[in-house]
C-alpha cells in the first residue's frame, strides 16, 4: 500500500503524521494538529484512513468530531504519544470547536473535583491529530457566531486537500487509470493490510532511544534551516511540519514505508508551502486578521453607517444614516470612526491592539499620537471632531 504512494504529497504527509506522535516527547514538543480542507469527494477521508492503517483497521482507528469535549478528552488521552485522526469536522459542535482545538493542542483536560472535594488529576497527552472537512475551523465556528483567534489557527494548520494537479488529492495516477479507480484501490489495500507498520515503528524507535532522539533532532534542525525567515507563530507551526517530516524519513530509514530517502520531506514541504501561501510568512496571523476585520467592516457598512462629508455639503441628496459609526471624507477617501463606537467595530479584538496594528501597518492618520486619534474638520460641525 505505502510504496506506490511515494509521490502523492497529501498521502505521504498523512502517513508521516501517523508516525510523528511518538517523537513529541523525545523532542519536547506539545504537538498539535493539521486540517485537510477541500470539497466533497476530494479524497480527504481516504488519506486520513490510509494514515490510520498504520495503527489498525482504518474505519475503527479513525475517530470522529461528533463528540463532546469531555469525550474527546478521553480519546486524546488514549492516543497519548501517538496519532489521532478525526474525520469530518462539520459533524462537531461549532460552539465548542475552538475550546476542543485548544485542549487537543495544549494536551491538558479540564481540572475536576472528586466527590470528596479534592482535585482530580487532569488527563494529559501529547498527540499529532489530523482532521478534515469542507470548511475551515474559522467557517465552522462562524456558523455558531464564534470568532477564531490566532491561537486556534496556530494549533491546527490548514492544508488544501487538492494537490492542484487536476486529480483531486492525487499528484499522479499510478495504481489506476482514473482518480476514482485509484481511490478505490487504495481503500481496498488499506482495508486488507493494516496495523503492521505501527508495531514495526515502535520496535524501531525503542531499540535505541538515545539514537532515535538524536536522529529526530538532527532531521528537524535540517528541515527548519530551510525556513529561517519565519515569524514566531509561523515558526511554531513549521516545526510541527518538521517533526512529521522527521518521522516520515525515520520510518523510511527503518524500511517501513518503502519510500526513497527525502520523499517524505519533499511531501511535507509541499504541504507546508501550501499552508504558508495561505497563512503568510510575513507577520503574525492575528495582525492580518485584524486588518481584514476592519477592511471587511468598511466594505460591509461603508455606504450605510458612515455619514458622507465633502468640502461642499450636498445635504439635499444625502441618504439618512442610521446607527452611524463615523464619517466618510469623499475628498481624501478617509474613513473616520467616532471614538465612542470604535469598541463595537473592533470586537472581538481588543481596541488598543487594533489601533496598534493599524498604526504599525501605516493605515492610521494620527495627530494625537498618545491617543492614536486625529482631530478633523467636518463641514457641518463648528469645532474639530476627535476620531
Amino acid at each position: 500500500l505505502c510504496k506506490p504512494l511515494a509521490d502523492q504529497s497529501r498521502f505521504v504527509f498523512s502517513i508521516a503524521c501517523a508516525f510523528a506522535g511518538q517523537l513529541l516527547e523525545l523532542l519536547d514538543d506539545d504537538g498539535g494538529g493539521f486540517h485537510l480542507l477541500g470539497s466533497s469527494s476530494m479524497g480527504k477521508s481516504l488519506s486520513l484512513k490510509t494514515a490510520s492503517s498504520v495503527w489498525g483497521k482504518p474505519d475503527s482507528y479513525t475517530k470522529t468530531w461528533r463528540s463532546t469535549d469531555n469525550a474527546l478528552e478521553g480519546t486524546a488521552s488514549e492516543h497519548n504519544d501517538s496519532f489521532l485522526p478525526l474525520d469530518e469536522i462539520s459533524e462537531g459542535n461549532p460552539t465548542i470547536l475552538g475550546n476542543i482545538i485548544y485542549m487537543l493542542g495544549n494536551g491538558t483536560g479540564k481540572g475536576r473535583s472528586t466527590t470528596t472535594g479534592h482535585n482530580r488529576i487532569a488527563k494529559t497527552w501529547r498527540i499529532i491529530f489530523l482532521s478534515n472537512g469542507e470548511k475551515t475551523v474559522e467557517q465552522e465556528m462562524a456558523q455558531a457566531g464564534k470568532k477564531t483567534n490566532a491561537g486556534v489557527e496556530v494549533r491546527v494548520a490548514h492544508i488544501d486537500a487538492d494537490a492542484g494537479k487536476g486529480l483531486k488529492t492525487f499528484d499522479s495516477l499510478i495504481l489506476a487509470k482514473t482518480s476514482e479507480a485509484q481511490a478505490d484501490k487504495i481503500k481496498e489495500l488499506s482495508h486488507a493490510y493494516y496495523g503492521v507498520a505501527g508495531i514495526a515503528w515502535l520496535e524501531h524507535i525503542t531499540s535505541d532511544k538515545a539514537a532515535t532522539t538524536a536522529n529526530a533532532g538532527q532531521l528537524v534542525s535540517s528541515f527548519m534551516s530551510q525556513y529561517s525567515d519565519l515569524t514566531a507563530q509561523a515558526h511554531r507551526v513549521a516545526k510541527r511540519f518538521a517533526i512529521v517530516a522527521a518521522a516520515g524519513e525515520m520510518a523510511t530509514g527503518a524500511g517501513i514505508t518503502g519510500w526513497q530517502a527525502g520523499q517524505a520531506t519533499t511531501a511535507v514541504m509541499t504541504c507546508l508551502d501550501n499552508w504558508l501561501d495561505n497563512y503568510g510568512r510575513d507577520g503574525e496571523h492575528e495582525q492580518r486578521q485584524i486588518i481584514e476585520h476592519i477592511k471587511a467592516f468598511i466594505e460591509l457598512h461603508g455606504s450605510s453607517r458612515f455619514q458622507p462629508c465633502h468640502s461642499i455639503a450636498y445635504q439635499d441628496f444625502e441618504t439618512k444614516i442610521t446607527n452611524r459609526v463615523g464619517y466618510h471624507n469623499y475628498d481624501t477617501g478617509e474613513y473616520y470612526f467616532t471614538t465612542s463606537t470604535f469598541d463595537e467595530v473592533c470586537s472581538p479584538f481588543n481596541k488598543s491592539k487594533v489601533l496598534q496594528v493599524l498604526d504599525e501597518a501605516g493605515l492610521l492618520n494620527i495627530t494625537e499620537s498618545d491617543r492614536k486619534t486625529c482631530k478633523v474638520a467636518l463641514p457641518f460641525k463648528k469645532n474639530r471632531t476627535r476620531v
